[in-house]
């Protein structure tokens, strides 16, 4: 599965934001795209591991 390596936030189905902080994780400037391929490549992500989380009534803290 491939998974962007930012946090992301898609809008609309038409534009994605990327979250971008330094090393010491101060943030960074934000990126926006709009291509087609990279709202597909976010969207299949986002699906892809919301199917494999743990639904919140059943989350433990161990």
């Amino acid at each position: 599965m491939a998974l962007p390596g930012s946090d992301f936030w898609v809008f609309d189905d038409t534009l994605v934001r990327f979250g971008q902080f330094s090393g010491d994780g101060v943030p960074q400037e934000a990126q926006y795209r709009d291509e087609p391929e990279v709202i597909k490549l976010c969207l299949d992500a986002f699906e892809g591991v919301w199917g494999r989380g743990v639904p919140h009534e059943e989350y433990e803290i161990r």
